[in-house]
């Protein structure tokens, strides 16, 4: 089976944070899934770069803000993967070295 790579910013994914956008997109992906071995890389959106924004506010350092911003992309993630249920893998990549296993 075919592999591709699909990258879904959060802006896309989540822009209001309301399940009936992410079941579109569960719908569309299993369809995809069908033919190929789909594999979805999820941005972090506005909602990342609010958080970053008030961590910043915070005089957090730019390091702190990035981890932030990473969090949340993480958690658009596992909405995603909640919504694709059985057809994601169960978890989410930590780092690039995870992402090629599975």
């Amino acid at each position: 089976m075919k592999k591709i790579v699909i990258s879904l910013g959060g802006s896309v994914l989540v822009p209001s944070l309301e399940s009936n956008n992410i079941s579109r997109y569960v719908s569309l992906l299993r369809r995809i899934a069908e033919q190929y071995q789909v594999f979805i890389v999820v941005g972090g959106g506005g909602e990342a770069r609010r958080y970053i924004r008030v961590a910043r506010d915070l005089n957090a350092g730019e390091a702190a803000a990035d981890e932030i911003g990473i969090m949340v992309t993480r958690l658009n993630a596992r909405l995603l993967m909640l919504g694709l249920g059985d057809a994601a893998y169960p978890r989410v990549a930590e780092n690039y070295t995870e992402a090629r296993e599975f």
